[in-house]
Order: C-alpha cells, then sequence, then structure tokens
C-alpha cells in the first residue's frame, strides 16, 4: 500500500499463495458460475486458476468443499486422505468435465494481494498508490526531479515563478501537464519561464490520452497551442515529443510523460513596439540635440559678453607714458605782476571798477 493509504488484512487462511474460499450469502452451494466469478470480482480477485489452487494445497489448504474454479472447473484441495472427502484422495480433487455451467457451488478465488489497500480523502488512487497535488506527484517522483527543480527555483527568483507553482498545487486547478522525464535532458540544460508555462495546459482542461484525437490542439498556459499526432495505434506525439507514459492521476489534473523539454517559440517583434521604440529613440535624440545647442550658445554668449567688457574699459598707453603723476610747476605770467598772479579773475573786485591805464604795461614790449 501507499504509505497514506488505510490497510486491510485480507488473509482468509495461512499463507494460501493468495487463494481463499468464498460461500454465497444464501448458504452453501448457492453460486453457478458466472455467479462465482462476480463474488470473485466483488473481492477484488478472480476464479482461481488449476495451478493457483494446486500450489495453494501444497502449501496446506485442506478443504472437503467443491467450488468453482477458472474455465469451469470444479474442485477442492486435500491435504490428508478421508473417506468422506474425495475417497482418501490426497492433492486436488477434481469433478469430471464438463461441468455444467448451472450447477450450484462454492468458489475458490485468487487475489494477488494480501492485503486491500485504499486512499484516505483527499488523494487519487487505487490504494497502492495515492497522489495529492500535481506539485507533491513531480516531488514523490525522481525521474521529474529536474524539472521539479527548474520550477523551484523559478518560484524563488520571481513572482511569475511563485504564481506558476501556486497554480501547480491548487486543488481546483484542474490542468494536463506534460513533464519530460530526466533522461530527455541534455547536460546543463535549463528552462526559461516561458519554457515551464509551456508544458502546462490552459485551466480547466484535463485530458486523458484516449481522449486526445490527431492533429487536435491544446491551449497552453502560455497561449500557444500544442499540437497532438498519432504517428500509429501506439504512438502519440506532443509537439514532436514522443508520450512514454500517461493518465498519471493528481487530484487537481493528470499528467503525461514526454521524452523530452518543450521550448516555447521566440516572442514575435510586434511593428507597433518597433516604431513606438523608435519614436522614443528619436524624441531622445531631438531633445539631446536641443540641450547641446542651449549648452553651447549659452556659452558663447558668455565668451562674447566677457571679451567686450574687457575691450570696453581697456586703454592703450604711450611707451613713454610713466605710471608716475608729473610735477606741477607754476609760472607767473610776465605781464601780470608776480602778486596778482594767482589772484581770481572772477573774484568779486572786478565788479564795478575801471579799467586800469595800460600805458606802462604797453611800453615793456618796446
Amino acid at each position: 500500500c501507499d504509505i497514506v493509504a488505510t490497510c486491510k488484512d485480507l488473509h482468509y487462511h495461512a499463507n494460501t499463495a493468495g487463494v481463499f474460499h468464498i460461500r454465497s450469502t444464501e448458504g452453501k452451494y448457492k453460486m453457478n458460475l458466472s455467479q462465482a466469478e462476480a463474488a470473485c470480482q466483488v473481492e477484488g480477485a478472480t476464479l482461481a486458476t488449476f495451478k493457483q489452487l494446486g500450489d495453494a494445497q501444497q502449501l496446506g489448504m485442506h478443504l472437503c468443499v467443491a467450488g468453482w474454479m477458472e474455465g469451469g472447473k470444479v474442485g477442492y484441495p486435500t491435504r490428508f486422505p478421508s473417506a468422506k472427502c474425495g475417497d482418501n484422495h490426497v492433492g486436488l480433487v477434481l469433478y469430471k468435465d464438463p461441468v455444467d455451467q448451472g450447477s450450484k457451488f462454492d468458489a475458490y478465488c485468487y487475489r494477488l494481494s494480501d492485503v486491500s489497500c485504499s486512499c484516505p480523502d483527499g488523494y487519487v488512487g487505487n490504494g497502492d498508490f495515492c497522489n495529492s497535488v500535481l506539485t507533491s506527484v513531480l516531488a514523490a517522483n525522481n525521474d521529474f526531479s529536474i524539472f521539479y527543480k527548474l520550477l523551484l527555483d523559478h518560484s524563488g527568483s520571481s513572482s511569475e515563478g511563485k504564481q506558476l507553482v501556486e497554480v501547480l498545487s491548487h486543488r481546483k486547478s484542474d490542468i494536463t501537464l506534460f513533464v519530460p522525464l530526466n533522461s530527455g535532458f541534455t547536460p546543463n540544460q535549463t528552462l526559461s519561464r516561458r519554457d515551464l508555462e509551456y508544458h502546462i495546459s490552459a485551466n480547466h482542461s484535463r485530458r486523458l490520452v484516449k481522449d486526445l484525437r490527431n492533429q487536435e490542439v491544446i491551449a497552453s498556459r502560455l497561449g500557444l497551442n500544442l499540437t497532438v499526432t498519432h504517428c500509429n495505434e501506439s504512438c502519440t506525439l506532443v509537439n514532436q515529443r514522443l508520450l512514454l507514459e500517461w493518465d498519471i492521476p493528481a487530484v487537481n489534473g493528470i499528467i503525461h510523460v514526454i521524452e523530452a523539454p518543450l521550448t516555447a517559440p521566440s516572442l514575435p517583434m510586434d511593428p507597433g513596439a518597433s516604431r513606438r521604440h523608435v519614436q522614443a529613440t528619436s524624441t531622445v535624440l531631438a531633445i539631446l540635440v536641443m540641450l547641446s545647442v542651449c549648452a553651447w550658445t549659452a556659452i558663447g554668449y558668455y565668451i562674447y559678453k566677457n571679451k567686450m567688457d574687457v575691450f570696453r574699459f581697456h586703454y592703450f598707453k604711450n611707451e613713454d607714458e610713466h605710471t608716475t603723476s608729473p610735477t606741477l610747476f607754476s609760472i607767473p605770467n610776465p605781464l601780470y605782476g608776480g602778486s596778482k598772479a594767482f589772484e581770481e579773475p572772477f573774484g568779486d573786485t572786478c565788479q564795478g571798477a575801471e579799467p586800469k591805464d595800460l600805458t606802462n604795461t604797453l611800453e615793456l614790449d618796446q
């Protein structure tokens, strides 16, 4: 049984190699052949073969009760002689063929397992395996470890990767997951987040292999289609990847195993985005040119202004010019007396005065 399964002991007899006797609820010898087969099926078993009943007899099974076996045979095993059981015959006592299939006997059934296994609530499986959500199935299978590790790496490095793992862990996702085997990866091969999403179908698209038709497309979570191709009755391809195992159930989806990982197509170039990029680049260049022109204009104006200021205030000096101030001399006019050489010409004394006689003064020149 699976580790989480509930197990029930099915031993009816000690060490009988999986063979057990079954009787109708109505009593002894109340089942025809078809009823005996149905009774065994209810117990998860089939009618025992002649060999299987013989193996049980060798291991100690002894019942003096006739029962149906596979192929419409009727008999019973004995371990010691008894006059009342097979006329002292030891081994398998068989009724003479053919036995009327409408005759009523008990049955000898065979079941390989000695226990009955059932999965608890919240799991799917037959008891030999019990699966939970898709991520738990990936974690439990060593053949899926590379793919699972890539999922966890992207989950730890980006919010988109974290959301992807949450989708695979959500119990109501209901998706189809294509998982590559470890052997399908080349050395050091990795997958992008877009590649991982390409392995996952869109929500609410759980698809069994028997439901996949030739050339059918399955929408992936990435938004791109996966194409199913039937190469023959026993060969199915998904995007040219061979399907190796299929219909592995999980609570929130189903897993199909492919031979190698899928690679998502490159993103197509968006003409509108390209035009917007060119426009944005042109705008930036125009702004840079304008700023450059403004800067050079400012620099030119600054240089011009400073040169004009220097020219305006500069004066040229004669080579003979001295930097020290010249010495001033007072030279009296010989036409006037020395005492009046510095008399103010516009003083008040001049107002109303009679003109002086210049006769003597003029004679000095003769």
